[in-house]
């Protein structure tokens, strides 16, 4: 290892670091970024995050939804102005847009949730792209 970051020291012009030097740096190097070079990304997920993630193996076996407040206000049936909300619903396996909405009420998870008349999709607007069954 010494050999190598003389060699690239010496390319930039850098004086060389002493093979103590090197030493103390490598025995320093966080676990994790260790795991990450040597193993892989997959290695580094495996190990060191904190939340576990399930992932779909085939389309629509789960959704993801995310809420977000939109950048305009628009006027409300009050008459009041009002900032909507937009409902985002993401195929896990293929990360397609299932389907969206905006509305003025602030989403739950009861509203969100809700299938349309039990046919499995959320009730949502179809994103134009047709996902398999």
């Amino acid at each position: 290892m010494h050999r190598q970051v003389a060699d690239v020291a010496k390319q930039q012009g850098w004086p060389v670091p002493s093979y103590a030097t090197v030493y103390d740096v490598i025995a320093h190097v966080v676990p994790a970024l260790a795991v990450l070079a040597h193993e892989g990304a997959k290695r580094y997920r495996e190990v060191f995050d904190l939340v576990h993630r399930r992932e779909a193996e085939q389309p629509n076996q789960m959704w993801l939804a995310d809420h977000t407040h939109l950048d305009l206000w628009v006027i409300a049936p009050s008459g009041k102005p009002a900032r909507p909300w937009l409902t985002v619903i993401e195929d896990d396996h293929s990360r397609a847009i299932a389907g969206y909405t905006v509305n003025l009420g602030a989403p739950s998870a009861l509203t969100t949730g809700t299938e349309d008349r039990g046919s499995g999709r959320p009730r949502c607007r179809p994103s134009g792209r047709v996902m398999p069954a």
